[in-house]
């Protein structure tokens, strides 16, 4: 039996014509390879895309989740007005001394400015309030003429036996249908109590949300669905066909799974959970729907790879023949000008056709490449002082968010609109740097500036009880920091350091030492260990430590430092960078 070596039956299968040897080469060291480099892109890519509509269905279904609960916020602090009203406190107590019309005319007027002025944009919202002695008053008209007194009454005694304050609750529905067709109402109901801490009244406000979300349903995409589902899983509401989703199902995937995304043979789902009822809001679409424009991309492009393909092999076939025997020539040469390092170009006049042009292009190429690596090192430089911006640019959007809702909430309450001034000044000096991008360096004295501004917003927002204390020379005013550098120490620490401690004091320290600045922010909280513990439930960060660091070492190299040390009685972080004072113009001075 004849034995071949490896080279002999290399020999035997590869074709000898160039032709053929190219096509071979290019079946199996291009079109397999790839074909499949290019399916896992795309798969890649689909993956991708599902993802991202996936974060988008999530988000859209979270905001949808937020507005429930800011109407059920807004409903909580309408109870809150309704009991701080001192007339109606007087008409509910004392009815013998007024007319019922005088009553009820003054209770409407008090309702109906917080419809508009609270629920303009909400769904429909109905009032029911009931003093003690079976008076009741309505937005509405109720259903059949049902005796609301006695559900009221009803309501208050069991309240009162489980001693709430409040209760949530979905009911049938109790309004006339001239006013709302939905089968079922979520109510708030809560008993209004005087300072005495004596209850005087119950109040009902009820929240028409099926209408709500029939809404939202009119608002998305086409073949998308809402679910409600309570605690147990039963469906409340849905604004599809009940027969399309397995409610048990679904809710044991809902229980197993730790994502929120869940998918089947049919659809995608999305949910989110209402703690205050104990809800889940589910977003279902149909697969159809959501890869429609992803098929018709696949279909796309296996026909076109295909074509191409064809194509390719085709052109292939007719090259070869006229490009074998300058190409060997033109292969010496390559291999002359590798190794001169690229330092020599190619002789343009031995060639011609085709070979001219890639001769050309080659000679281009080198020249190019020259001009990119030295280009490369310009833009390197520049990368760092764009990274050195994203680094800046990273302030956290909710703080702003935060604030103007605190400014928000203030101005509509009369003992806290004369702070409103001062929180928009305090916003405003901090919006003001962060949005000065032409420095990184600050005085001391503007980001010390910042620090106050920023912890009076953090007092008017939680009415904290933190110390701050500042021990900074005055000499060092003018000196020059960083921007950002020291009042994200200060956060940091009134964010994580004081969850059990009664008197939180922070200290910011400023001095100089030899030819350099030396900046401390201490506290004396529980430390990072035990801060590190209930980090988890943060669900925001701030500017990270990491962050610092890393603007200190672009503005500074080796000649910035940071250290951290922490233990149980609090956690001290320093900064040291170099020395740098700068004084202000003044006029008059050379």
């Amino acid at each position: 039996m004849a034995r071949y070596s490896l080279k002999q039956v290399l020999k035997k299968v590869v074709p000898s014509s160039l032709k053929y040897k190219l096509f071979v080469a290019y079946f199996l060291l291009l079109l397999i390879p790839l074909s499949s480099i290019n399916l896992y892109n795309f798969y890649t890519a689909e993956e991708k895309m599902w993802l991202k509509n996936s974060e988008q269905s999530q988000s859209s279904l979270e905001k949808i989740r937020q507005e429930l609960e800011d109407y059920m916020g807004i409903a909580a602090k309408t109870m809150i007005l309704i009991e701080q009203d001192p007339s109606t406190e007087q008409r509910l107590k004392h009815p013998e001394q007024y007319t019922y019309l005088e009553r009820r005319d003054e209770i409407e007027a008090l309702l109906n400015g917080f419809m508009i002025s609270l629920f303009l944009s909400a769904p429909p919202v109905f009032y029911t309030i009931s003093d003690l002695k079976d008076n009741v008053f309505l937005t509405y008209s109720p259903l059949n003429n049902d005796n609301q007194s006695k559900t009221m009454m009803a309501m208050y005694s069991e309240m009162l036996s489980n001693n709430e304050t409040y209760r949530w609750q979905r009911e049938a529905n109790y309004v006339n249908r001239d006013y709302t067709t939905s089968l079922d109402i979520l109510s708030l109901y809560s008993v209004l109590k005087d300072k005495s801490l004596n209850p005087y009244a119950i109040v009902r406000i009820g929240i028409d949300y099926r209408q709500w979300i029939s809404k939202m349903k009119k608002n998305s995409t086409q073949g998308e669905h809402y679910l409600i589902m309570d605690k147990n899983g039963e469906i409340i509401l849905t604004t599809g066909s009940s027969d399309q989703v397995n409610g048990a199902q679904l809710f044991e995937k809902m229980k197993t799974i730790t994502s929120t995304k869940i998918m089947d043979k049919q659809f995608a789902y999305h949910y989110s959970y209402v703690p205050k009822l104990e809800w889940y809001l589910v977003r279902m679409v149909p697969l159809d729907t959501l890869f429609a424009e992803t098929n018709q991309l696949k279909r796309s492009f296996f026909w076109t790879f295909t074509i191409l393909t064809v194509l390719f092999v085709m052109v292939t076939f007719f090259i070869s023949s006229s490009v074998s025997r300058p190409l060997r020539e033109l292969q010496l040469k390559m291999r002359q000008l590798a190794k001169t390092n690229l330092k020599t170009g190619l002789d343009e006049e031995r060639f011609d056709g085709e070979i001219l042009t890639l001769a050309q292009s080659f000679n281009s190429m080198v020249v190019e490449i020259e001009s990119l690596i030295s280009k490369l090192k310009i833009e390197e430089r520049q990368k760092e002082a764009v990274r050195f911006q994203v680094l800046l640019s990273q302030m956290n959007p909710h703080f702003l968010l935060n604030t103007l809702n605190t400014i928000k909430s203030m101005s509509v309450i009369p003992e806290e609109q004369h702070k409103v001034h001062e929180v928009c000044i305090a916003l405003g000096r901090i919006l003001e740097t962060s949005l000065n991008t032409d420095v990184d360096m600050i005085y001391l004295e503007e980001e010390m500036s910042m620090i106050q501004a920023y912890f009076l917003i953090h007092q008017q927002r939680f009415g904290s009880h933190i110390q701050i204390k500042y021990e900074c020379e005055s000499d060092l005013n003018h000196t020059l920091v960083p921007k950002f550098s020291i009042q994200p120490l200060v956060e940091n620490a009134i964010t994580h350091a004081f969850q059990t401690i009664a008197e939180p004091v922070i200290t910011v320290r400023a001095s100089k030492q030899e030819q350099n600045l030396v900046i401390e922010v201490s506290d004396n909280g529980m430390g990072i260990e035990k801060a590190g513990a209930i980090k988890s439930l943060r669900r925001r960060k701030g500017i990270s430590i990491d962050n610092i660091k890393e603007r200190l070492q672009l503005l500074f190299k080796d000649k910035a430092k940071f250290s951290m040390v922490s233990s149980e009685q609090g956690t001290t972080v320093q900064l040291t960078i170099p020395y740098l004072l700068s004084e202000p113009y003044r006029k008059g001075e050379k």
